[in-house]
């Protein structure tokens, strides 16, 4: 095990000195203020340089890949897995990864669903596939890596139960909102992120882009247009073009 850190006193240099990852630091002649200093140095993270080789490198690679070309919800989904995976393994050179560190690394949770499992796993191998396209690699270890079946969601909302919930909720827009939710069972975050831009009129749907949601075209109920045409109505401002820029004719500038 390696040795902790811990000042020491130079009667020939009239200073406290202390040696932290190789690194000799002069903490000064006070003894109190050099222990403060050393404590503070301690409390900084150390710091490592990633080979272009290691896992860590690949994952931030295509962090940064998600990053740029998908949702920011995507990115966090991996960015919060891929990075509890390398917390594990800092110094995991890609060509060192086998399956059997997946599995033992989704096995330390053990509260973890049975789900939950099979998006670490997913997560992993999404990251070694693209790395594999984009010629980080030649190889991937983990393509034979099988994920966790997902768990079925046994509860369900009936109709007359939803309505008795609908009667429990004093505020009137948070009542469209969970009507909205339960009629078109879109995700809570579409639900959230939904603006008048996504909203096809002539087909009574809410389109997202592939960016932002998978390309997810919702089909919506007979009430969730009279929904979202009452918020465009009540969100959306007319323009006043009495103090808008107008071109030699005297009309409005675009």
């Amino acid at each position: 095990m390696a040795r902790l850190p811990k000042p020491w006193y130079r009667q020939d240099r009239l200073a406290w000195f202390v040696t932290i990852a190789g690194v000799r630091h002069n903490l000064g002649p006070n003894k109190k203020a050099a222990f403060d200093q050393f404590y503070e140095l301690m409390r900084k993270p150390e710091k490592k340089t990633v080979s272009a080789k290691a896992f860590a490198a690949i994952a931030d690679a295509f962090l940064e890949w998600v990053q740029k070309n998908r949702s920011l919800d995507t990115y966090e989904w991996y960015r919060y897995r891929l990075e509890r995976f390398c917390q594990r393994y800092p110094d995991l050179a890609i060509y060192q990864l086998k399956p059997f560190h997946v599995q033992q690394w989704i096995d330390s949770y053990e509260a973890l669903s049975r789900t939950s499992k099979r998006n670490y796993v997913r997560t992993v191998k999404r990251c070694v596939k693209w790395a594999k396209q984009q010629g980080y690699t030649e190889q991937n270890p983990v393509e034979d890596l099988e994920a966790p079946g997902a768990e079925s969601r046994d509860l369900t909302i009936s109709t007359d139960d939803f309505r008795v919930l609908l009667t429990k909720i004093p505020d009137e827009a948070m009542r469209e909102l969970c009507l909205v939710a339960f009629e078109t069972g879109c995700r809570p975050q579409e639900i959230l992120a939904v603006e008048a831009r996504h909203f096809e009129s002539e087909n009574e749907r809410w389109v997202f882009p592939v960016k932002e949601a998978k390309g997810n075209a919702l089909s919506t109920s007979p009430k969730t247009p009279c929904v979202s045409q009452r918020s465009l109505r009540q969100h959306t401002r007319p323009v006043d073009y009495s103090e808008t820029a107008k071109d030699k004719h005297g009309l409005p500038q675009p």
